[in-house]
């Protein structure tokens, strides 16, 4: 995902918006695993 916005930022007048969402609505919360992995995964994807 990030090289493909890179590769778009590098064109001439480029102007981009990256808007990224998530909602998730787990009764009871999400399990502290999990929790940690989605943490280490969205920092590696710089999001």
């Amino acid at each position: 995902m990030i090289e493909g916005i890179a590769h778009l930022e590098g064109l001439v007048g480029a102007n981009l918006t990256v808007v990224v969402e998530i909602d998730a609505n787990i009764p009871g919360g999400a399990p502290d695993g999990v929790v940690r992995m989605v943490a280490e995964n969205s920092g590696v994807l710089r999001v």
